[in-house]
Formats: structure tokens, C-alpha cells, sequence
């Protein structure tokens, strides 16, 4: 029986799946405890990362940049 919260990203790695692990540094306090849910997501965080995301794809993919 699994102790504690697994990465959800684990199931991918383990079929070969690349994964994008983000997560901020330092791990946030609530991380992997039963307080980890959406109430404690930074979501400026979030935000910045989206922007990130969005736009190495975009420039990846050679997109035009949607406003």
C-alpha cells in the first residue's frame, strides 16, 4: 500500500510519457499533504507560468502570439 501522496506525474514517466515537472522553489509548505489543493495555489504563480508555457510553444512551434 502506497504511504503518503505519489506525483501525479509518475504514471506518465513510468509508460514512457516525457513529462514538464513545474513546481516553485522552495516546495510549498503544504505540498504532498492533505492541504495540497487548489485553496493553496499561488495563482499569480500560475499565471507566470502559463506565460511561460505559452510562449516557448508559441515560438516553438513558430505561432503567431495571440493577444
Amino acid at each position: 500500500m502506497m504511504q503518503g501522496i505519489e506525483d501525479d506525474h509518475i504514471p506518465f514517466i513510468d509508460r514512457g510519457v516525457p513529462v514538464l515537472h513545474l513546481i516553485p522553489l522552495p516546495f510549498p509548505p503544504q505540498w504532498h499533504t492533505l492541504e495540497d489543493n487548489l485553496e493553496n495555489v499561488d495563482m499569480r504563480t500560475v499565471r507566470d507560468l502559463q506565460l511561460l508555457v505559452a510562449g516557448f510553444v508559441s515560438r516553438y512551434l513558430v505561432l503567431n502570439p495571440v493577444a
